[in-house]
């Protein structure tokens, strides 16, 4: 008899399936349309679910949810600033190919104009995403806004010229234009009016990231008071640590209810320092960004973030001064080196990548794990760790290097890493 197959239901069997309460050997994951319906083991799995749909065999491979990305300037040669719907969704389509399924666009500090513009575009792509357009992308779940109340001192490679003191009337436009897409701002407290807007920033139900700042401990835990409880890329233009002076990043390691970015390229964080921060915080804290800028997935060369030249070589993201200018990093890239180079198990460093980053900004309703009622955002991961395919809502994309129906990669040498 033919196997009738219904083509929203699909079946991953086979493999690993990590959960947030367990992990699963010889799992299986049930999708149907844009939903997980089923997760669990093949002997529990309710036959009606089963029958009728697409079957992918796992095999060796490690079913995980989908990676969120909560700070991606742009990739694939494309950046948030460039105030194009084109532009996001082609930044979309780099970092669903190598495991992101959710992404907050973030724009580096730039005008009030530019702010507006590339917002307006973020609620275009957004709109197109919920109406069923822009496949094969990953979803655009709103707005981080890097600036542009930072501390000169510790601007990093952010435009000095567009730093500015905090404005509520602009707050507020941004605010009207965006509704609850305006998700994350990176301000730092010792910004002219930085408690103010932090301040703010809370009382709107917008996410405070502490970052670029020269804020002393006490000055840190103060906006930790307020309300403030996340922290932009740890350890990265902010007061550092020191025995006398626990500065910026004594403050929010010791902060219980603070979210501690880290980028974990083992070029802006010592692995070290990286283990520091996952002791501090655990994996319930811990939030893997790539911080990604325009060469995401591309090759060496020149690039631009927010109007400064940024020269990219051996994959590493300079100003022309030397500083050191976001990161060509992926989310796969990024858990594999939190198990290779910092010891994390993958179902932690698989947290910190979904999970957490989704609590973070009040998605854990519907994104970053593996669970009945979630949108069907998945992976599957070789044992390498690397991203060997990935599903958005319940849609496989090509990424290069599939999973056939035998459980074997079909590779392509032009899967990005």
């Amino acid at each position: 008899m033919t196997r009738v197959v219904i083509p929203s239901r699909k079946w991953i069997q086979g493999g690993t399936v990590i959960t947030p309460e367990e992990t699963i050997p010889n799992g299986t994951v049930v999708v149907e349309g844009e939903k997980i319906v089923y997760v669990g083991s093949r002997e529990d799995a309710p036959s009606e679910l089963l029958t009728g749909a697409e079957l992918v065999e796992a095999g060796a491979y490690t079913i995980v949810p989908g990676y969120v990305d909560v700070h991606v300037h742009g990739g694939g040669g494309a950046d948030a600033l460039d105030g194009t719907p084109e532009a996001i969704m082609t930044v979309a389509r780099a970092h669903a190919r190598q495991g992101t399924t959710s992404f907050l666009v973030t724009a580096a500090t730039a005008s009030a104009e530019d702010f507006r513009r590339t917002a307006r575009s973020v609620l275009e792509v957004m709109q197109a995403q919920a109406a069923g357009g822009a496949p094969a992308a990953a979803d655009v779940v709103g707005m981080h806004l890097e600036g542009p109340f930072l501390a000169p001192s510790r601007k990093g490679a952010q435009n000095e010229k567009f730093i500015r003191a905090v404005d509520e009337r602009e707050l507020e436009e941004l605010l009207a234009l965006l509704g609850t897409s305006f998700r994350m701002m990176t301000v730092a407290p010792d910004a002219p009016g930085g408690l103010a807007g932090i301040r703010w920033l809370v009382r709107h139900g917008i996410v405070a990231s502490i970052g670029h700042t020269d804020a002393s401990f006490e000055l840190t835990k103060a906006a930790v008071a307020l309300g403030a409880n996340h922290a932009t890329h740890t350890f990265n233009a902010m007061r550092g640590l020191h025995h006398r002076d626990p500065g910026t990043v004594g403050a929010v390691l010791t902060s219980p209810g603070v979210f501690c970015e880290l980028i974990a390229d083992g070029i802006h964080v010592h692995p070290g320092a990286m283990r520091l921060v996952y002791e501090a915080k655990g994996a319930d804290r811990l939030v893997l960004v790539t911080d990604a800028l325009s060469a995401m997935g591309r090759p060496d060369g020149t690039y631009e973030l927010a109007g400064k030249t940024v020269v990219v070589k051996g994959g590493v993201a300079r100003l022309e001064t030397g500083e050191l200018a976001g990161s060509t990093l992926s989310m796969g890239q990024a858990v594999a080196n939190l198990v290779r180079r910092v010891g994390v198990s993958l179902a932690e460093a698989v947290r910190a990548a979904s999970l957490t980053p989704a609590r973070s900004i009040g998605l854990d309703d519907r994104k970053g794990s593996l669970a009945p009622g979630k949108d069907a955002d998945l992976l599957l991961l070789n044992p390498e760790l690397a991203v060997a395919r990935v599903m958005i809502r319940g849609t496989w994309l090509e990424t290069g290097n599939e999973v056939k129906e035998d459980g074997k990669e079909d590779k392509n040498e032009n899967n990005g890493g």
